[in-house]
């Protein structure tokens, strides 16, 4: 059976005239459902802006970008809106949770969005809560919890709709390194078992080591494609692959 693509760039560029700047240049390629992928790259290169992107927060300047068979440049605001709503999750670096609403209400607020009754969304947002190792939190507002707990919270609200693909845009970066590895693990089972789709933005090398494939931005382009071969969940993140710098012999003078 054929591996469905999930997204698609296009030879896609982005240009900020304001700021006299190009973002991306010509940017191609593909993420087929179920894959790990990660975008790396020093700040700057592009990461963000694929993400924005590919999530329709933005629009290219040519090219064009395939989400779940749609295409996101011909689409208008409000199409795009119910789109991301349905069948898009996404983490942030921020946690972006609501101050004033406990870790449950946060994680209902996405399936009130769709109209889902309240019976129902409060089932499946503490199942969800359950599912990130968060039952019991439910009643606790974001400034009651950790910046671990506010991730996990954070998550459960991005897979509680069962999203086809999930966008994480930096989501280990205020995360010490412990909880970043619970939760890059945590990431790791919910794609397996739930077959969800992940694109992270990142230059956490323990995001690199974990993922599947690794897409290498540099100056707005893809500089390497790099598939690996895919982790047992409940195996320790495997060492990162050291690329040592090549070491030129002396030169000897002129006698």
């Amino acid at each position: 059976m054929e591996v469905m693509e999930v997204l698609l760039f296009k030879e896609v560029s982005k240009d900020y005239a304001s700021a006299n700047a190009t973002a991306l240049k010509e940017v191609s390629f593909s993420v087929k459902q179920g894959e790990f992928t990660a975008l790396a790259g020093p700040s700057g290169s592009g990461k963000s802006t694929i993400l924005n992107l590919a999530a329709g927060l933005d629009i290219p300047s040519q090219g064009k970008v395939i989400l779940l068979d749609k295409d996101l440049t011909s689409m208008d605001g409000n199409a795009l809106t119910i789109l991301r709503r349905n069948s898009v999750g996404f983490v942030f670096q921020s946690y972006n949770l609501f101050p004033v609403l406990t870790a449950l209400e946060n994680v209902e607020y996405q399936l009130a969005l769709k109209g889902v009754s309240q019976n129902k969304r409060r089932r499946l947002a503490e199942a969800a809560l359950e599912e990130v190792g968060m039952k019991g939190f439910g009643k606790r507002f974001p400034a009651q919890l950790s910046g671990g707990q506010q991730q996990r919270v954070a998550i459960a609200r991005a897979i509680v709709s069962d999203p086809k693909i999930v966008f994480a845009d930096e989501p280990t970066a205020n995360l010490d390194s412990t909880t970043a590895e619970k939760l890059l693990l945590l990431f790791r089972t919910l794609n397996e078992t739930k077959k969800i789709t992940f694109l992270f933005s990142s230059h956490d090398p323990m995001v690199l080591r974990i993922a599947d494939r690794i897409l290498e931005i540099c100056d707005g382009r893809i500089k390497a494609d790099t598939l690996r071969q895919k982790q047992p969940t409940e195996a320790p993140l495997p060492n990162p692959v050291v690329r040592l710098p090549m070491v030129l012999p002396p030169q000897r003078r002129a006698a």
